[in-house]
């Protein structure tokens, strides 16, 4: 803190004292960094299956608001997804999309009246995958597999 010439304290801080608490703050955050757990690669795919799950609802809601057809389309060399052309969104590091047909863009289809057209899309990180599928006729999307939730 600077001083003023009648021994009073000038408001403010000098550069250098600024300066301090800013690195002090950046080694006491790097420490705290450090020391988090790191999500499993369990999470991080519970996490985005739930993500592209939501992203079809929305596509699918979308497509019945609108009266119009409405596309999702999956990227998987980008690991990336978007809904009708919309800003992409990217799933989890380590988290792969595939599609049951093969090739290297994913699509699935909403017709206005709610139905869906596209094949199971599959996700995994790890040893773990997640199968999310759409029904034809309700476009319902559903994630897992019916006979592991009986």
């Amino acid at each position: 803190m600077r001083w003023r010439s009648d021994g009073a304290p000038a408001g403010g801080f000098t550069l250098l004292e600024m300066m301090v608490v800013i690195v002090v703050l950046g080694l006491a955050l790097s420490l705290i960094e450090a020391w988090m757990p790191r999500p499993s690669p369990a999470v991080a795919l519970s996490m985005a299956a739930g993500r592209v799950q939501g992203a079809l609802s929305v596509a699918r809601s979308e497509a019945i608001a609108a009266d119009r057809p409405v596309e999702v389309t999956f990227d998987p060399g980008a690991g990336t997804f978007r809904i009708d052309g919309a800003e992409a969104v990217r799933l989890p590091n380590g988290t792969a999309i595939a599609g049951i047909a093969g090739g290297d863009v994913i699509r699935v289809a909403f017709a206005p009246d709610g139905s869906g057209a596209g094949g199971p899309i599959l996700l995994s990180a790890g040893t773990r995958t997640e199968m999310i599928r759409i029904d034809w006729l309700s476009g319902r999307v559903r994630v897992g597999d019916e006979e592991s939730r009986r």
